[in-house]
């Protein structure tokens, strides 16, 4: 996944990440946990009922 933009839409509470080919949101009022597991390593932990929670891991490359 190459990101193109990222963005905050207040409308919703959700973190939108953008791809060349891929669309992907994130919750943010779902949020339970963010941890930052390295220096270009990310995790968010989102809950959506008692029994259900999502992990979504970025970790970021320089093209440069």
């Amino acid at each position: 996944f190459e990101l193109t933009r990222s963005a905050y839409r207040k409308n919703g509470e959700r973190f939108m990440f953008e791809g060349t080919t891929m669309y992907y949101e994130i919750s943010g009022e779902r949020i339970i946990d963010f941890k930052q597991s390295g220096r270009n390593k990310f995790e968010f932990t989102e809950q959506y009922s008692d029994l259900i929670y999502r992990i979504t891991r970025l970790r970021f490359h320089y093209k440069y």
